[in-house]
């Protein structure tokens, strides 16, 4: 077994926290479109839209997937009442 340098690992860690770092922070901005649509700022649709156009261009669908997408905007929005 390859024995890992302490620069490596530490690569290896950065690259991993900081794409999860998208995946937060889209969820984060799920829950600010939510917000949004509970004042009566945004409707649903549009939330939808505009954080569906984020995970594209971000290449969130491409590396979670679109059902996994579709699940955090449906619980960011979905919070709106």
């Amino acid at each position: 077994m390859k024995q890992v340098s302490i620069p490596e690992m530490l690569q290896m860690d950065f690259n991993v926290a900081i794409a999860n770092a998208k995946i937060v922070e889209f969820e984060n901005q799920a829950y600010r479109a939510g917000g949004l649509v509970c004042l009566g700022l945004l409707d649903r649709a549009e939330a939808a839209d505009l954080l569906h156009e984020a995970a594209i261009y971000n290449g969130l669908i491409f590396e979670y997937g679109q059902d996994r997408i579709q699940r955090i905007m449906a619980q960011g929005i979905g919070g709106a009442t």
